[in-house]
């Protein structure tokens, strides 16, 4: 039997701990494994030609997200909360030059200029009905962020959790009509006749140019944003 060990492991672990208990052995090879991923990223950082270390911790991350044992588990929930914690952390250095992009859960960005901060339907994501990002997390990204966009209104694209952050904050909340319709604080914007919305938007780095293009994903309203910045 090989045991799931890494190499930062100090104890021995008894094969008899695992005896008859595949879970626990699941669970101990994922905490492995997302804990040795997230060296990896961390070592080989986002770059054109991605280095073949960062390639493979990909390939054993996405194997790891699509085994449903470890859907809410601790490794998960551990790996992800410290993936969005180093986001958090970077995000308090401001933005000198060019651009950074950030990718939160599924499909949340943020895009940061020295100017702006820009989310994208930055949700904390919910698995079997517990989220997978931590509150304090989720403040501690949306307090450097100037604007949230939602894109349609699907649960992993936009959480009332984290536009309530937004607006508590007095910071605008942009997004299709169909997402939390009656919230009047919200500005819903959606182009009436199949051409686009032409608009501005007064951050705190500037006004910034906001295009909307109507799209639809199945039978929900789908507004596809184009940002430019100060």
């Amino acid at each position: 039997m090989l045991l799931p060990l890494g190499a930062q492991d100090k104890q021995q672990i008894p094969s008899s701990k695992f005896w008859g208990n595949q879970n626990a052995y699941l669970q101990r090879q994922a905490s492995v494994m997302f804990d040795l991923i997230d060296q990896t990223l961390d070592r080989n950082r986002p770059a054109k030609w991605a280095p073949e270390a960062r390639l493979l911790a990909l390939s054993n991350l996405d194997l790891l997200l699509h085994d449903t044992i470890n859907d809410n588990g601790t490794p998960l929930l551990a790996f992800i909360n410290s993936r969005i914690g180093k986001v958090a952390e970077d995000m308090q250095t401001p933005v000198k030059s060019g651009y950074k992009l950030y990718k939160i859960y599924n499909d949340g960005f943020v895009a940061r200029t020295p100017s702006v901060s820009i989310a994208f339907d930055f949700v904390r994501g919910i698995c079997n009905d517990k989220h997978l990002i931590t509150d304090s997390l989720a403040a501690a990204v949306a307090d450097k962020c100037d604007i949230l966009l939602i894109t349609h209104n699907h649960s992993d694209h936009g959480d009332p959790s984290v536009v309530e952050m937004f607006l508590s904050a007095g910071k605008p909340v942009i997004a299709i009509p169909e997402f939390m319709p009656e919230d009047k604080r919200i500005r819903h914007l959606r182009p009436a006749d199949g051409s686009s919305y032409n608009g501005t938007v007064r951050l705190p780095g500037g006004e910034t140019s906001l295009k909307i293009y109507p799209g639809h994903q199945d039978h929900l309203m789908n507004n596809l944003y184009i940002i430019t910045t100060p």
